[in-house]
């Protein structure tokens, strides 16, 4: 009887593990192959599963690693062919902050009882394969070098931002934001100024992408110095030393002479001050000329304008002038509200003018009210430079308003202004309906607690001071009291004191006159008595 019983338990114990038997293991098996990824790649897994040399449906498919975790679907809506079909797949980025290095990926898969893993390893590389290359390797004074380039990722196109830094001895140049197709190529053409000495460069490109994927890699060039330089530039605007705002139009105005000779049908062009692009002048008898205006937010506090003329039959000459260039300035002005002083809860509208200091106006610009610590944003009206908003009065004696204006370029301003808030009638009236409840409520509980206690006679002290004179002097504390939260409400609006500390010192006093009136009420009734 027992050896049947215990045959009979372990039949039962062994359910599970012959059932698996039956159904036999899951075998996993990789459709996609691990690589090298980067930060911000979207790295697909596609797995086939099977059991019992079968195709394994209905299984839940789980990818563990230190950097994602995700699960494989069977849906036909993740890539994985058609749905119910035994192939399992998904895909997931990799993240911008994951580390350069290798990791472990497990992928296990279970059905009912039966179960299968399988692990694969992937290696994340977050740097950009970066080529440069130039039209030539030799260049001359005044020459425009072409320079190309590509950046990839994974052996794929990148798209990127490239910084190419230009190095010629002391010599130093720096062109940022050189933005790739998105084929991942890029070009810049440079124009080769007098500035730049003669002899060897190196050129870096330097690229970073939205992922924080970069790279670096250099080329040398060489320069020399050109030999047919026989014209004269003379600069007619600007002149020396002429100082100019960033922004405005500054007007380039030469002449292009050989001798005495006046030299037309040259091509004239001029440096911008960074050597991004070339200006071109136009020529009206023999005069070249150009209307050029100065970006805003990067110029620095000089410019040394650069100018090449150069015809057909390769003569050309060179010459710069140095100006000046001021940064310009946001001016706000408040039209409205022209008084400052608000009732708690009321809604104020405020109007307000930003202009440039040479007199444009601000248009597409940035422009917040800032209220104790709340935040407006001011829309602007049809009028140029006008921005308007609404804010609520919430609470109550010196406000600190702060009107900020900013443009796309970096420029910013501040105007401070000060306010009062002040309370309405009604809050008047409910402060002092609180006040006289208060000091009724105390009346009541002194007159009720005398009332009820009996205490036994006791014997005069000769030392105590007589009830009226008690009176008059608790009186006159009152009184003392009264003056001095006149004086301190005064002290807040000549802003002598904060409002916190006008709030504490305010609430001392009124705490100090229910007592006083609560000792007076005391003390006539004990006269009555």
């Amino acid at each position: 009887m027992k050896l049947a019983t215990a045959a009979a338990l372990l039949a039962i114990l062994l359910v599970p593990y012959i059932a698996a038997a039956q159904e036999g293991s899951i075998e996993i098996n990789l459709l996609t192959r691990p690589r090298t990824l980067a930060r911000g790649d979207d790295f697909q897994l596609k797995v086939i599963l099977t059991q019992n040399s079968s195709k394994a449906t209905g299984a839940s498919i789980a990818v563990e690693s230190e950097i994602f975790s995700i699960n494989l679907y069977d849906d036909g809506q993740h890539d994985d062919n058609a749905a119910g079909d035994g192939i399992y797949a998904n895909s997931v980025r990799i993240d911008s902050a994951v580390k350069r290095g290798g990791y472990t990926v497990t992928i296990e898969a279970v059905k009912g009882s039966s179960a299968g893993f399988i692990d694969l390893n992937i290696f994340v590389d977050p740097e950009l394969a970066v080529e440069i290359g130039t039209d030539k390797e030799l260049y001359q004074t005044f020459d425009r070098m072409t320079i190309a380039g590509a950046t990839t990722k994974s052996s794929r196109p990148a798209t990127s931002n490239v910084t190419l830094n230009i190095i010629c001895g002391q010599y130093t140049r720096s062109i940022a934001n050189v933005e790739t197709s998105t084929e991942g190529n890029y070009s810049f053409i440079y124009p080769i100024s007098k500035a730049i000495p003669v002899g060897n460069c190196t050129l870096e490109a330097v690229a970073i992408d939205a992922f924080g994927n970069s790279g670096f890699t250099v080329r040398q060039v060489a320069i020399e110095f050109s030999e047919q330089e026989i014209y004269k530039l003379i600069f007619l605007d600007p002149l020396p030393g002429t100082r100019f705002k960033e922004g405005g139009d500054m007007k380039i105005r030469l002449k292009v002479q050989s001798g005495a000779t006046l030299i037309d049908g040259a091509t004239v062009t001029c440096e911008d001050p960074f050597g991004d692009l070339s200006i071109q002048l136009d020529e009206v008898s023999g005069i070249y000329s150009r209307v050029y205006q100065l970006p805003l937010g990067k110029l620095p506090d000089g410019w040394s304008v650069s100018c090449v003329a150069q015809t057909a039959d390769g003569f050309f000459g060179k010459n710069f002038v140095n100006v000046g260039i001021e940064s310009i300035d946001i001016e706000i002005s408040v039209l409205s509200p022209a008084e400052r002083t608000f009732k708690l809860g009321e809604a104020v509208d405020i109007i307000v003018e930003a202009f440039y200091n040479d007199g444009r106006p601000l248009i597409n610009g940035n422009v917040k009210l800032t209220v104790s610590n709340k935040t407006v944003e001011l829309r602007e009206t049809e009028n140029p430079g006008t921005y308007i908003g609404r804010f609520s009065v919430e609470r109550l004696g010196f406000l600190t308003m702060e009107v900020t204006a900013s443009d796309n370029v970096g420029n910013v301003k501040a105007l401070r202004l000060t306010a009062i808030s002040r309370p309405t009638a009604i809050d008047m009236l409910l402060v002092a309906i609180i006040i006289i409840a208060t000091a009724l409520c105390f009346s009541f509980l002194a007159f009720m607690w005398r009332k009820k206690r009996k205490k036994p006679e006791e014997k005069v002290d000769n030392t105590i001071v007589p009830l009226k004179e008690r009176l008059k002097d608790l009186e006159g504390r009152r009184d003392t009291i009264k003056r001095s939260m006149d004086s301190t409400e005064k002290e807040y609006y000549r802003r002598k004191i904060d409002e916190k500390t006008f709030n504490r010192l305010m609430q001392d006093y009124e705490e100090k006159l229910i007592q006083i009136d609560v000792e007076i009420k005391q003390l006539k009734g004990q006269a009555r008595e």
